[in-house]
């Protein structure tokens, strides 16, 4: 048997429920749950009802735990293995909030033995998030990334905004990894200034500050570019949303500047997007079924984390342990919020 913590009707409220345990099927593996890290996105899609097919529903996108069994297509992972995670939440099969989950082959990584579970199942939507924004959406290539793209777009200067720092860190080190060449600015409010400046952006903007876009401009101003401004933008929390002014801050030409806006429930509408700039809407589902190396992705991020070359990019703070400390840490984030850390609950 198996419990699960679900959603009886939208908006809530949540209770435990006890049933029989998931068969995985041809490339799922089912995961005996150590860990759940909680997202803003846990609480919105309760609310909204995003892609919940039916009620009640079991959220969550972020665990690690023990393989429990594996289906029949699947041939890189063994019943004990410990691993972390992207679930599918919103269905009573893969939503991570319960014992024992559903998860994709695909979407799967082996942790290492010195990561705690805790720490490892803050990473998935945080990883796949970059993934989504740079190889998906920009084009950017990954080198390392088996089956991967060689060539694609390379930037001069990537801004990367957004108000959830655990959505920031990973996109700016993945994107100091890949592009080395390239200056990498970030925006956050300044107590995350210098993390973010450890984890590899060139530069650190106040995104309250009243000078913002000219701060920018005159940061990216060279000898042959003298007007300053960034390639592209990688927009993890609605930062342009709330303040359109930073489209302002693109270089004009000789190619279109690129906007990638990771889905949070609210984006730029189309016709808000100025002229000229090119809108992308990054999705995990859709960068995981690139037939140029998608599969292959949570591979690279095993390789990563093994090799000491992806960090856990934010602290982890330990929420309690148990399915009420789910409902109370998703109550947290929806009323006070959690800047520049990520909530995690031990099961």
């Amino acid at each position: 048997m198996s419990s699960s913590y679900q959603a009886i009707k939208q908006g809530g409220p949540l209770e435990v429920t006890v049933g029989p345990k998931h068969a995985p099927e041809k490339d799922e593996i089912l995961v005996k749950n150590k860990a759940i890290a909680l997202n803003p996105a846990d609480y919105k899609q309760l609310q909204s009802g995003f892609r919940v097919a039916k009620w009640p529903a079991t959220f969550g996108f972020d665990a690690a735990g023990i393989v429990e069994a594996v289906g029949p297509e699947v041939t890189r992972f063994n019943v004990g293995d410990e691993v972390l995670s992207k679930f599918s939440s919103g269905d009573d099969r893969t939503g991570a909030f319960q014992e024992f989950p559903i998860a994709q082959s695909i979407t799967t990584a082996r942790k290492p033995t010195a990561l705690s579970f805790e720490d490892a199942s803050s990473l998935p939507v945080t990883y796949l998030t970059a993934a989504s924004a740079i190889y998906g959406e920009l084009q950017i290539p990954l080198p390392k990334l088996e089956g991967g793209r060689k060539a694609g777009y390379t930037p001069r200067t990537v801004l990367v905004g957004g108000l959830g720092l655990p959505a920031l860190a990973p996109i700016t080190t993945n994107t100091r990894d890949e592009i080395k060449e390239a200056t990498i600015l970030a925006t956050s409010s300044p107590p995350h200034h210098a993390h973010l400046l450890r984890l590899g952006a060139s530069q650190a903007f106040d995104y309250h500050s009243a000078t913002l876009v000219s701060d920018i401009l005159s940061a990216t101003r060279t000898a042959t570019h003298s007007h300053g401004g960034v390639d592209a933008i990688v927009d993890a929390v609605n930062a342009v949303l709330l303040n359109p002014a930073l489209f302002d801050t693109f270089a004009p030409g000789p190619g279109p500047p690129h906007f990638a806006e990771v889905g949070t429930g609210r984006t730029v509408k189309p016709e808000d997007v100025p002229a000229g700039v090119v809108q992308h809407l990054p999705f995990s589902e859709k960068v995981v079924s690139d037939p140029d190396g998608g599969k292959s992705l949570f591979s690279l991020l095993e390789t990563l984390l093994q090799q000491g070359k992806w960090a856990v990019p934010v602290p982890v703070e330990r929420g309690g342990t148990g399915f009420e400390a789910v409902g109370t840490g998703l109550h947290h984030l929806q009323t006070k919020g959690v800047s520049g850390k990520k909530l995690v609950v031990t099961l």
